[in-house]
């Protein structure tokens, strides 16, 4: 059986080095073209179990939709302003969400 090393982001993970995250995570991140500089601050709130999405990010519908369309869309939207990461910095903008 195969076991995550980050099984939920209820509570906060055992401690696993960046160096396991990486060599675990690392081949999953690169296809998913998730950049490096990201990475650090990917396993910083995955260590954490800190799902921050919702602390910027609103998920919304349009008004003009009938209400008993099950299938309308609805939009992601950041309720503040987003500005441009410093790639040098080893930190970016990453959000990371609670699903289902």
């Amino acid at each position: 059986k195969i076991r995550s090393i980050y099984p939920t982001m209820s509570a906060p993970v055992p401690a696993v080095t960046f160096e396991v995250f990486e060599a675990t995570c690392g081949p999953q991140l690169r296809a998913g073209g998730v950049p490096v500089y990201l990475w650090r601050s990917i396993f910083a709130k995955l260590s954490a179990g800190r799902a921050d999405a919702a602390d910027v990010f609103s998920t919304v519908a349009d008004d003009d939709r009938d209400e008993a369309e099950d299938d309308a869309p609805a939009y992601t939207v950041a309720d503040t302003d987003i500005e441009a990461p410093d790639v040098d910095s080893n930190h970016g903008n990453v959000w990371l969400a609670r699903h289902a």
